[in-house]
């Protein structure tokens, strides 16, 4: 289901900050102490009827978590097969 990112995004948040996570019933109000503008963003995400503003919301709320975007690149010499 969609809103299982929401949710997991938000718990994501606790587990970098070390903090415990919070049951399901007290996650939002949990989150909106942790990072007010990440539990506005969670709230509007579950909130909204529009299936273009929920992925428009995953998207910064995912941004905002996880602080990392695009793809990362490396070249390796190729190792021989055993």
């Amino acid at each position: 289901m969609l809103v299982d990112v929401v949710i997991s995004a938000a718990r994501l948040a606790f587990l970098q900050e070390g903090r415990w996570l919070p049951g399901t019933k007290d996650l939002f109000a949990e989150l909106d102490v942790l990072d007010p503008p990440l539990g506005l963003q969670v709230r509007n995400a579950v909130c909204t009827g529009s299936t273009v503003e929920y992925l428009a919301l995953v998207s910064q709320i995912v941004d905002h978590v996880v602080d990392a975007t695009g793809f990362v690149q490396w070249k390796s010499d190729r190792q021989p097969a055993e």
